[in-house]
């Protein structure tokens, strides 16, 4: 028998008789408990006195309009409040087994040694969750946390983050009137500058290094999904690391310009886009970072299924914000950096050069507009895309960075399919992943922690709604 249905099979002989859970403390080894969807949280021990602590919190949407959605998070609060990252959903109907059998669960969870590889199932029915122990050797604990302040606590969390993401905005998310939003771009332009290119009149660099002791939180092409932005920001504790300066946040281009609907050339997502990140970038100096992808312009070539966005957003900025804005914005875009640097992980918006470079010309990479144009444009080769970048690209393109193909390169532009935000160790290329941010749905993100990546997804609300009245 199989591992899983051999688990499966256990798991359901113990579910039928275990015991409802509504108070105390429960030690429990090779058995199950029940627990309601009564509005309770819980800790758990696992490993004994010296294990990990966890926390278990029933989730609802915050928009009452969707109050019935319903599932179970399970976090590390050492981690999670403090760093973008370190959680496990648990969605209706799912089973999910909990231990250091999966190398990213053990790293979100903080999962120290004294876990079993697989130590706990956790299966979320209708109107309970069934948690069994699955005889580890020191067994677990159970604390039940009726608190209210402990109940609510994720979505408390989550909704100060979004108070102050519209503290940091000035209001609910609209756009701003031309005045003020050409003052917002020209201001957080030159906070880019002074950081990057001080005192310099020339361009701002082509390539920009990150310290080894920040986070870089890693977001793809956004396309005007605003929603989804906003879900790596209330998840977790990026906004705290980002206001510790212990966190990056790297974008990795095309947050404009429409990927999908029905009319392409509609901008106005666009500028309310743009102007939601340019507020994080003075509001978080240094801390903001976007990379140039090839929808960042405002060139005919631009387009999507034939229509010229390129065109559009050129028009939108023209007629809804003047002359003078669009010109700040073609500024803001030719300052923009095409690569980031970080110890441990390389970002650009699509690919690596399919050429040999020397340090020279990466010192002055401006100057070699073909390469710019492969950082933006190329893809991963296909059967149909013989041009484009492979296993050794990737190879000479960090050693060439970094003096080490160690470091993990991480790239959007390229959608693999429709129903997932990131694509990791694609086409056999170890350490190469491929980020997108535009699905409607859910939204997938990298970060760093403890020296290694780690690939997160969430669903996605309409949490811009919930700004206007937060």
């Amino acid at each position: 028998m199989k591992i899983f249905e051999k688990l499966q099979h256990i798991f359901n002989k113990c579910a039928h008789n275990a015991p409802s859970v509504t108070h105390g403390e429960h030690a429990f080894r090779d058995s199950c408990l029940r627990l309601p969807a009564s509005g309770l949280a819980y800790t758990l021990r696992l490993g004994g006195k010296q294990g990990t602590i966890l926390q278990l919190y029933p989730w609802r949407s915050l928009l009452k309009t969707n109050a019935d959605y319903f599932s179970w998070v399970l976090i590390n609060p050492q981690r999670f409040f403090f760093e973008a990252g370190g959680f496990l959903r648990i969605d209706p109907e799912s089973r999910v087994v909990i231990g250091r059998h999966e190398e990213d669960q053990t790293l979100a969870l903080q999962l120290s040694t004294r876990v079993a590889k697989r130590h706990l199932i956790l299966e979320h029915r209708k109107d309970h969750l069934l948690i069994r122990d699955l005889d580890t050797d020191t067994g677990s604990l159970l604390y039940v946390q009726p608190e209210p302040e402990q109940v609510e606590r994720l979505g408390v969390w989550r909704l100060s983050c979004l108070q102050e993401i519209r503290r940091l905005f000035g209001g609910p998310l609209r756009p701003l009137d031309a005045r003020t939003a050409l003052e917002r771009l020209r201001h957080a332009h030159a906070i880019q500058r002074a950081i990057w290119a001080p005192g310099s009149p020339d361009a701002a660099p082509a390539i920009i290094h990150l310290p080894v002791e920040t986070q870089p939180i890693l977001v793809g092409d956004l396309h005007e999904h605003l929603d989804n932005l906003l879900t790596v920001l209330t998840t977790g504790g990026g906004l705290r690391a980002l206001e510790e300066r212990r966190a990056v946040l790297v974008l990795l281009g095309d947050a404009v310009h429409p990927d999908g609907g029905s009319d392409l050339t509609e901008m106005s997502g666009s500028l309310l886009m743009m102007d939601l990140i340019f507020a994080l970038m003075i509001r978080f100096p240094g801390r903001v970072v976007y990379i140039r992808g090839n929808h960042d312009g405002c060139d005919e070539e631009i387009s999507k299924r034939g229509i010229s966005q390129g065109r559009a957003w050129r028009h939108t900025m023209i007629k809804t914000r003047g002359e003078e804005y669009l010109q700040a914005m073609l500024n803001f875009y030719q300052d923009l950096p095409s690569i980031v640097v970080h110890p441990r992980v390389v970002a650009c918006h699509a690919a690596p050069f399919t050429v040999p470079v020397n340090r020279k010309t990466l010192g002055n990479l401006r100057a070699h507009p073909e390469l710019l144009r492969q950082l933006t444009w190329n893809r991963i080769h296909q059967p149909n895309r013989p041009g484009g970048y492979r296993k050794a690209d990737v190879k000479r393109f960090l050693t060439a960075l970094t003096g080490s193909d160690r470091p993990a390169l991480v790239v959007g532009h390229t959608p693999l399919d429709d129903r997932h935000t990131f694509w990791l160790n694609i086409d056999g290329i170890s350490n190469h992943h491929i980020l997108y941010g535009g699905h409607a749905r859910r939204m997938g993100w990298i970060t760093l922690m403890d020296e290694r990546l780690l690939a997160q997804e969430y669903p996605v609300e309409p949490l811009s709604q919930e700004l206007d009245t937060c």
